[in-house]
Formats: C-alpha cells, sequence, structure tokens
C-alpha cells in the first residue's frame, strides 16, 4: 500500500463495489480512528494488537451482516 492510506484504499474498492465489506484495523491512537472508519463507511474499526480469535469474530460478525461498527480496546497478543 506504499503512498496510500487505508481510508484511501477503503474508499477507492468501495467505489467499485459498494457493498464490499471493510474492515479497518490500527496501532495507532494519535487521530480519532473512530470517525476516519465511520467517514469511509467501515463495517468494523480494530484495534492492534488482538487477539486472533477476536479478528475471527469480527470477520464472522461482518460477513453475517450482524455489525456496522467494531471496536476492540488493544489487548496482549
Amino acid at each position: 500500500m506504499s503512498g496510500t492510506t487505508g481510508p484511501e484504499l477503503a474508499t477507492e474498492l468501495r467505489q467499485l463495489n459498494p457493498a464490499l465489506p471493510v474492515i479497518l484495523m490500527s496501532g495507532f491512537c494519535g487521530t480519532n480512528l473512530k470517525a476516519v472508519a465511520a467517514a469511509v463507511d467501515a463495517s468494523a474499526f480494530l484495534l492492534k494488537p488482538l487477539k486472533a480469535a477476536r479478528l475471527a469474530e469480527c470477520l464472522a460478525e461482518v460477513f453475517a451482516g450482524r455489525v456496522s461498527t467494531v471496536h476492540a480496546e488493544p489487548i496482549d497478543a
């Protein structure tokens, strides 16, 4: 993704397929990342680090259409 941010990529992908689920993940807490995720209509947002089980749970929820936004507090991996 050299030169492209996750939100920029999400916007581009959503232009190609508006129904595409997008999950943003970040370990950076310097900006209001929940607002960024909402601005690009992300299906979910996760903070790193997180356990693999939490990622799997999020993926299952998003693909089942059961969530609009997920926010996980960072936990030790």
